[in-house]
């Protein structure tokens, strides 16, 4: 499938909406005080579940706690500019600023937050340092693809679909055409880095890429050529996703890796987290933001969730949490990313836009569960890596105790709610927001990482001096619009790339045909 038809198009922006709300006492949730207290009051079971309560679509945000996330954002950005400003990342500790791209990676990937959140003073920078100050060609670095792809064009991208400024999307297709050097692998599939200034693409490793780096590509290059009408980006990823589906795979799953020359796998690590991740996630949005007319993409997403469910969605014991297991070389191996807890929100979205995966949605909410519990730690918030063990259900890896301020959970909490209107996940995402708030926070500006979530040193013991682009770019927004109302960025007019960047879904797309009983 290569798409090659496609039409430029002009999408209202759905974020300009005024709410009125009433007062909320903004403290922790009685949800989460009982549930502190007795775990297992938590538990989903479907025989007695309650019913969500339906809330209004409109005019339903929690304007209190939706501004305590933007003054945090603000709290956040305001040490970013005083110590990192035009850097890639902030020390907020050290109060200094490091480059790894030397793209100004945290103006970009914080842009349209800040968009979003209506901070006009702060896009009049951004805008002038995009204008002024990011001269491509000028940088020597060598740089990720993947990860200049999901953050700097997404963010490019996704600030033009929010504004409609064609600053950002000229810059966009000037960083594209640099990039697309990558895609001159010999099978195809985009090598690893680039370096800019001599517009050459290198493979960190000489015969293998990430699965997740060459097949998270879709949702940009595809969006950049119906913005531009050049079908030459999109023919890019396009043949790259062939190509993924024609690989032999470990019993119909991927592995982490693929060979750069052949088409096959080159370990036997099944799994949902790091580097494989968002290769399942952008087959569902590719479908979804092609206006749900892209057959090949949901086929490739339905075929593939229903070996996952099969094959990695385990319980704990005692207590039947789900969760999501890996396969080394066939034998399961009782750990989950916090990378993982993307899926919930991917398999919600999809039970509300295909109809044979209708049933999906009550595993969305179980993982959602199980996912909000990793944060039950002395901080309050969760390591990279749980285990399961007998007896105990989840166990903070002891290689892993550490939190980078990742997205995944108030990702998948944004979407429940959304899609539920279930009150917990307000209730949940405000609990993390707050421990957060209370762990994370520098006060001189910034955001800090943590080395060991079960720790309970003082917090200058406690923080690693790093605040990632996407603790702004993803974390922070998911928990705004977590408060906001529906009626900002709606999730049938817009999807999210694996970076939180918005791009508008296409309209008056075809019905979609797909013979659900045929195997690829």
């Amino acid at each position: 499938f290569i798409l090659t038809s496609l039409i430029p198009f002009q999408s209202r922006v759905d974020f300009d909406v005024p709410v009125v709300d009433k007062e909320i006492t903004v403290e922790p949730s009685q949800t989460s005080q009982n549930s502190q207290a007795n775990p297992s009051a938590r538990r989903l079971d479907q025989n007695t579940r309650k019913q969500p309560q339906p809330v209004p679509v409109n005019r339903n945000a929690d304007s209190k706690k939706r501004e305590a996330v933007k003054a945090e954002f603000l709290h956040a950005w305001a040490g970013y500019k005083a110590f990192a400003w035009s850097f890639d990342d902030l020390h907020p500790v050290s109060k200094r600023g490091t480059n790894g791209y030397h793209l100004g990676l945290t103006i970009i990937d914080s842009l349209d937050t800040i968009i979003i959140m209506k901070l006009k003073d702060e896009e009049a920078l951004c805008k002038q340092w995009i204008t002024e100050d990011l001269h491509f060609r000028e940088q020597h670095s060598r740089i990720s693809v993947f990860e200049t792809t999901i953050r700097v064009l997404g963010g490019l991208l996704s600030a033009h679909a929010l504004t409609h400024d064609d600053v950002y999307l000229n810059k966009a297709k000037e960083l594209a055409d640099i990039l697309i050097v990558a895609f001159e692998s010999p099978n195809g599939l985009p090598f690893d880095s680039v370096k800019i200034s001599t517009r050459s693409a290198h493979p960190v490793d000489a015969s293998r890429s990430s699965v997740a780096e060459v097949g998270s590509l879709q949702l940009e290059w595809r969006y950049l050529s119906i913005l531009t009408g050049d079908p030459k980006y999109a023919a890019k990823v396009d043949a790259v996703t062939n190509l993924l589906a024609s690989v032999p795979t470990y019993n119909g799953l991927f592995t982490r890796f693929i060979s750069l020359t052949d088409p096959e796998l080159r370990d036997t690590v099944v799994t949902l987290g790091a580097r494989v991740d968002s290769l399942y996630e952008y087959f569902l949005k590719a479908w979804l933001m092609s206006g749900k007319t892209d057959d090949f993409n949901l086929k490739l997403y339905v075929e593939h969730i229903e070996r996952i469910v099969a094959q990695l969605f385990v319980r704990t014991s005692p207590s039947g949490y789900l969760y999501v297991q890996e396969l080394k070389s066939g034998i399961p191996e009782p750990k989950m990313d916090h990378l993982v807890c993307f899926l919930a929100g991917t398999m919600a979205l999809a039970a509300k836009n295909i109809p044979q995966r209708r049933n999906d949605l009550s595993l969305a909410e179980e993982l959602t569960e199980s996912c909000y519990r990793f944060y039950n730690t002395t901080t309050g918030l969760a390591p990279e890596i749980v285990r399961v063990e007998a007896g105990r259900d989840f166990i903070v890896d002891p290689g892993a105790k550490h939190n980078l301020l990742r997205p995944e959970v108030v990702e998948s909490l944004f979407v429940m709610w959304r899609l539920t209107h279930d009150q917990k996940y307000r209730d949940w995402g405000w609990d993390i927001f707050l421990a957060f708030k209370r762990m994370c926070r520098v006060p001189s500006g910034g955001y800090s990482g943590l080395h060991d979530v079960t720790s309970s040193d003082p917090l200058d013991k406690l923080w690693n001096d790093h605040m990632e682009s996407f603790f702004l770019a993803e974390t922070l927004k998911y928990l705004y619009l977590l408060f906001d109302d529906d009626t900002t960025l709606p999730l049938h007019k817009w999807v999210f790339n694996t970076e939180a960047h918005p791009f508008p879904i296409q309209r008056d797309a075809a019905p979609v045909l797909v013979d659900f009983g045929k195997t690829m």
